[in-house]
């Protein structure tokens, strides 16, 4: 639509209407106001049928336009901007180069003093570990002359010989540990000096003599195999030493355990487990304790007996509470209430 155009012929139209309408208020002639009138109408449709320029395309192409001076404006700095970063960035570059090579120039001055201050103690140990071996060496062959050539001035004094002597007897008779004869010796009256002077003089090895103490022991009483080890080491002898001693016997550790279970029923009365604790308390394993307790076929419903026995004659119970005692020591309801009916309650 040309608005103009349009405009102009709405304004002919409106004239020639106007005095149109006039001229019958006042009934006077109509002269050519009509034709204004229609000249106004074909002005109007001329305006509305002609094209209209596309103003939004225009608009829209100015501002792209716009836009793209925008964007090179935008641009420009930001070109300027990526160079300098590009500068900055190269420069620091420059300097991460420098200073790598810096540093790895400073490392290999480090390790090289490094290096020559390791050498130069290596040198230096070398040489002090030669001084100290030729001072061993002299000193050793300086020893070894002095053992060969007798020494006039050193001689034993009287408590050493008879020391010597003594320990020599005692050794002949029965066995020591090595502490356990300079007690000895200091038990006769002899210094602690003399004692290990002379248990030193002698040629004695210990791990026989542990043996034969363990044998011993034997001959008199039961062991578990970790009891007799502690037993040596409680006479002086080291553990390597009463170890030694013990594995060198030819010894049935269950049938030491049995042997140990006698003792114990002779002496007091117990109840089959009680014994067994009893027996792994000594050392025995589980194992060892249990064939012992079975070999002795003890009536253990008279080792209830004795026990009822024995708790009556230290202090007072209700039939009810010797039972329910007798249970806690490991004794069978059965067997403790047989024992509680052989007491006069």
């Amino acid at each position: 639509m040309d608005l103009f155009i349009f405009i102009v012929g709405f304004l002919a139209l409106a004239i020639g209407l106007g005095f149109t309408v006039f001229n019958l208020i006042k009934k006077q002639p109509f002269k050519n106001y009509g034709i204004a009138a229609l000249i106004g109408i074909v002005l109007m449709a001329i305006g509305l049928l002609m094209p209209v320029p596309d103003i939004k395309t225009s608009t829209e192409n100015k501002t792209q336009d716009e836009i793209i001076d925008t964007k090179q404006e935008e641009l420009e700095p930001n070109e300027k901007v990526k160079t300098q970063e590009e500068t900055k960035a190269n420069t620091k570059i420059k300097a991460q180069v420098t200073k790598t090579k810096t540093e790895s120039l400073t490392k290999a001055k480090t390790e090289a003093k490094v290096k020559t201050d390791t050498k130069t103690k290596e040198d230096e140990k070398a040489k002090t570990d030669a001084e100290a071996k030729a001072i061993v060496d002299a000193k050793a062959k300086t020893d070894t002359k002095a053992k060969e050539t007798p020494v006039k001035n050193s001689r034993e004094t009287l408590s050493q010989k008879n020391a010597v002597k003594k320990a020599k007897t005692y050794l002949e008779n029965t066995s020591f540990s090595k502490v356990g004869l300079i007690k000895q010796l200091k038990f006769e009256g002899f210094s602690n000096s003399d004692a290990t002077y002379a248990v030193n003089k002698i040629n004695v090895d210990w791990k026989v003599q542990a043996t034969k103490k363990a044998e011993i022991y034997f001959k008199n009483t039961p062991f578990s195999k970790s009891g007799l080890i502690k037993q040596l080491e409680f006479e002086g002898f080291s553990n390597a030493e009463a170890t030694y001693g013990v594995n060198k016997l030819n010894v049935d550790w269950k049938v030491q355990a049995s042997k140990k279970a006698k003792i114990y029923l002779e002496n007091t009365p117990f109840s089959k487990s009680g014994l067994i604790k009893q027996l792994e308390f000594e050392g025995f394993s589980n194992a060892e304790a249990t064939y012992g307790v079975d070999q002795i076929n003890a009536d253990w419903k008279v080792q209830a007996t004795k026990k009822a026995e024995i708790y009556l004659g230290n202090t007072e119970f209700s039939k009810r509470g010797l039972i329910e005692q007798l249970q806690f020591d490991g004794f069978s309801k059965e067997e403790a209430t047989y024992a509680v009916d052989q007491m006069d309650f």
